[in-house]
């Protein structure tokens, strides 16, 4: 121990901290899944018998409802329009003083049509059907385990410049599905993929851009490297993401910079995409993630619509262009590399419980400790069932952890990755 850490990470450890319990299993959808608030609803998808098949629809709209009680006006509207919808109903609403942003499931067929009504009839936003993309579910389970309204201070959290970003500044650069394909060919054109890690793991624009971030909050310190503008200096830059609502403010942040020739970003996101154009010969690769149970959409899955034109209902198989077999899978298993591109529930990284791709013969002999891309490095020090080492095991561990701390110990950039590395330390003890 003397040997492993100076005498002011000593001092600094000295302070134990209690251990914890292991953090709440996370759902593959952080931005539209929090703590339960006041005020939910009441309309669970199990208060009524399972529909034949399941419709979902997703939206969001950058609107001011931060004047005259706008805000309450529309979060009135909605509560009123769950409770005369056709049940089951269920998914997530954040609503914040700059707009909407939503994934909704209802029975296909007349029960979403009237749902979509009551949307189009929402004060103060001016939501159009064009803002609303449908999409199928394939089994009979809830696409969401209940229905909830969450008050939010952004619809995307993006940390303080991007959640700062004014509504004046959105609805900029859009490119339709064709405009941008031909765009993202271009020799002075770079793509960047807005999404997160794990969902370009399983699907992305072939070349484009991946800045491995974990939140939305990670972006703008990946736009501020330095190897990120010379990537982008005096270049023609097209973002995209799953349905728009994260490149709305990544795009006005990228104008503020400066930095490139041009900022465009795809209009409806990947979605409407391949609505138009499936897999576009292979220039997608991989699966779509989403944000509910399905888990990924492959191009096949969505319904064809035509060139910017929203699409009016989803039925699997349907879209004209795609391809019939099942989308060719990309993502990789973080334990064998084999080909694989399934999260499931309990395969979540024991450092941050972030998701992991990891196959059924990788899940059977890791026994839960997986770690992530973003923790590969603390692979032989870092696990969560102590139980399964001896005393000279844990004393090795203790001290390859407090030598990363003692690498780190100053920053106040890497306060958390001591923090993380002391709370697992106290485990140990």
């Amino acid at each position: 121990w003397a040997v492993a850490c100076s005498a002011r990470a000593r001092l600094r450890l000295g302070r134990r901290l209690q251990p914890r319990p292991p953090p709440p299993e996370p759902s593959l959808a952080p931005e539209l899944a929090a703590p339960q608030p006041p005020g939910r609803q009441a309309a669970m998808a199990g208060e009524a018998a399972a529909p034949e098949a399941w419709e979902i629809i997703l939206f969001y709209k950058y609107a001011d409802l931060s004047e005259g009680g706008a805000k309450d006006e529309v979060k009135a509207a909605l509560e009123g329009a769950f409770a005369e919808a056709a049940k089951p109903l269920c998914g997530r609403i954040l609503l914040a003083e700059e707009g909407v942003n939503g994934n909704l499931a209802a029975a296909a067929g007349p029960a979403m049509a009237d749902l979509v009504a009551a949307l189009l009839r929402l004060p103060h936003l001016g939501l159009r059907r064009e803002d609303i993309k449908f999409a199928a579910a394939k089994d009979a389970e809830a696409p969401f385990p209940d229905l909830r309204i969450r008050e939010v201070k952004s619809l995307i959290a993006g940390g303080a410049e991007l959640d700062a970003i004014p509504i004046a500044e959105t609805s900029q650069g859009y490119l339709k599905p064709k405009d941008w394909l031909a765009a993202a060919k271009e020799k002075n054109s770079v793509m960047i993929d807005v999404r997160n890690a794990r969902e370009v793991a399983i699907g992305h624009f072939e070349g484009a851009l991946d800045p491995k971030t974990r939140h939305f909050s990670e972006f703008t310190r990946w736009l501020d490297r330095d190897e990120t503008r010379q990537q982008l200096e005096g270049k023609r830059v097209l973002m995209y993401c799953t349905g728009g609502v994260r490149c709305e403010k990544a795009s006005a942040l990228l104008r503020r910079r400066g930095v490139a020739a041009s900022v465009e970003h795809l209009q409806g996101g990947i979605h409407r995409f391949q609505e138009a154009l499936g897999d576009a010969e292979g220039f997608w690769k991989g699966k779509m993630f989403v944000f509910d149970r399905r888990g990924a959409m492959a191009p096949r899955d969505f319904q064809h619509g035509g060139e910017g034109e929203p699409s009016a209902g989803a039925k699997p198989d349907a879209i004209a262009g795609a391809p019939a077999a099942a989308a060719e899978a990309v993502g990789r298993c973080i334990g064998c590399g084999a080909t694989h591109d399934v999260f499931t529930p309990d395969a979540v990284c024991v450092v941050c419980r972030e998701p992991c791709l990891v196959c059924a013969a990788c899940r059977a002999r890791l026994k839960g400790e997986y770690h992530c891309e973003f923790h590969e490095h603390l692979k032989g020090c870092y696990f969560a069932n102590l139980a399964a080492f001896d005393a000279a095991a844990l004393a090795a561990q203790r001290a390859d952890l407090a030598a990363l701390i003692d690498a780190i110990h100053r920053g106040r950039h890497l306060r958390n990755r001591r923090r993380t590395l002391a709370r697992q330390i106290a485990r140990v003890d």
